[in-house]
């Protein structure tokens, strides 16, 4: 039953998300796109690509197209989060190829490099 059910609710996002994308994200010649969820926190501001629109609406609908090739069973919702995360399967965590310009201080993560260059 509860493999059945959760098949059943896979089904319904994914006919959620092609309805979101298709009547509501896919439309050409727009310049911005804007999140119309009811009480979204964004409150329509809007998105430059359309991308970032996409990427957001998997906050309201718990999307998570990107599985672990590993086989671990987790799943995120945007391929960055994947790609720091598969790097606990292969110990790659240390690798530090984001490198600051003025002080060499190094990071695994580009935004973690951003928010240094912030601060400094």
């Amino acid at each position: 039953f509860i493999k059945t059910y959760r098949n059943l609710l896979r089904m319904l996002c994914i006919e959620l998300i092609s309805h979101l994308t298709a009547e509501h994200v896919n439309l050409s010649g727009q310049s911005s796109y804007v999140c119309l969820w009811e009480d979204c926190s964004r409150q329509r501001n809007p998105f430059k690509a359309k991308y970032k629109l996409i990427n957001h609406l998997r906050v309201h609908t718990g999307e998570k197209p990107f599985q672990c090739s590993f086989g671990c069973g987790r799943a995120f919702a945007r391929a960055e989060n994947l790609k720091i995360h598969e790097r606990t399967h292969t110990g790659n965590t240390s690798i530090k190829q984001y490198i600051c310009m003025y002080c060499t201080k190094s990071y695994s993560h580009a935004s973690s490099l951003r928010k240094h260059a912030k601060v400094n």
